[in-house]
Parts: C-alpha cells; sequence; structure tokens
C-alpha cells in the first residue's frame, strides 16, 4: 500500500509490478499512512480529517473512527465529513499512524495531543496513554525521567511480545514501552532529528 497525501489516495501495488488507485478524494483529503490490521482491514491515519477510516482490501468504504462535534465516539460508523480536532477522549487532533496490536486492538498515534490511543477492534475506546503511566493517564508524571511524555508520536509498531516502539517527532526520541504503558530502556542512539 502506498499513502500519497498531496493527491490523495491509496494506491495497492502487486509483486507483478501492476498498481491500482483503492481509495480515491471521494474518501480522502489528506492520509498520512495506511496499514493492514488484524482483520485484513486496510486503517489509513486521515491527518486532515482528524479520523481513522477503514477500508476493505478491495478499497470499499467500512466506516470512521473518531469524535464527532457532539462528543459522540464514532466507532465504525459509515459517515463520510470530517470532523474538528479535539482533545477529547476518542477524538483525535492530525493522528498520524493507526495499527493493529498483537491482541488485535486498534493503536492509534495521536499525534498533537501527545498521546497514543487503543480501541476495540469495533472502535470502542479502550484508553490513552501519554507519559508511558499505563492505558488511563492524563496526569503528568510524578518522576518524568522515569515516564517519558510522548510528544508527537508519528510512528509506532510492535514486536511479537507486545512491546511499542514510538518515534516521538517532537522530542527527537524513540521510545519503548511494556503493551501496559510502561516504558522500557533504549540503548544509546546516534542524535536524532524528528523521527519518524
Amino acid at each position: 500500500l502506498v499513502t500519497c497525501y498531496y493527491d490523495p489516495m491509496i494506491v495497492a501495488l502487486t509483486p507483478d509490478g501492476s498498481a491500482r488507485v483503492l481509495v480515491g478524494s471521494e474518501y480522502l483529503k489528506g492520509p498520512a499512512t495506511s496499514r493492514l490490521d488484524s482483520q485484513g482491514r486496510i486503517l489509513v491515519a486521515e491527518y486532515a480529517l482528524n479520523l481513522l477510516l477503514a477500508f476493505s482490501p478491495k478499497g470499499d468504504y467500512l466506516g470512521r473512527l473518531g469524535l464527532a462535534p457532539n462528543d459522540e465516539i464514532l466507532e465504525l460508523d459509515l459517515g463520510r465529513t470530517g470532523v474538528p480536532a479535539t482533545t477529547s477522549p476518542g477524538g483525535f487532533d492530525r493522528l498520524h499512524m493507526a495499527m493493529s496490536t498483537v491482541d488485535g486492538l486498534i493503536l492509534v498515534a495521536d499525534t498533537w495531543n501527545h498521546r497514543l490511543q487503543r480501541f476495540s477492534s469495533k472502535g470502542e475506546y479502550l484508553g490513552c496513554v501519554r507519559t508511558g503511566q499505563g492505558w488511563d493517564a492524563d496526569t503528568p508524571p510524578a518522576n518524568p525521567q522515569l515516564h517519558p511524555q510522548i510528544a508527537c508520536p508519528v510512528a509506532i509498531d510492535q514486536s511479537t511480545s507486545g512491546q511499542l516502539l514510538v518515534t516521538a517527532w517532537g522530542s527527537s526520541q524513540v521510545l519503548l514501552f511494556e503493551s501496559d504503558g510502561t516504558p522500557l530502556a533504549i540503548g544509546s542512539l546516534p542524535k536524532l532529528n524528528k523521527p519518524y
């Protein structure tokens, strides 16, 4: 899958070199990334619309995840319009990436809210982590050295054992967490400049 931001589309490339547009501007305004989840859906982090969009492998629209202006969490409903950026739980402010975790949940890098958010595979909100204090931590850490802030997360990945690797563009760091949000140490890295 190739995600195009400025000419909004998701393109499928095949091993034989053929390419076709799966999703175009009828649904997209400014997609950041797209990834397959554990159910075979394409999860598109729609940066410009403040939504996570889901599509079938053939490009059929399956719904949107985010927060409506009336503060209702959109659990993969079939609406098509974007929503305003919000700091409320379940909503996003210019998300960059979503992925399916090893246990089948959806994890979202909610970039400008400086947090990761977690949802069930059906779109039910399950909490957020901001500082490595657990999935419902909204308070500042007592010891910031042990609980680093996730400043502008843009990319996330997960090991088969469940550890989360997060690139934090805003702090020029790569952070490592247990699946429960507990921070882990990372060995010496070269100086990073706003990593993706």
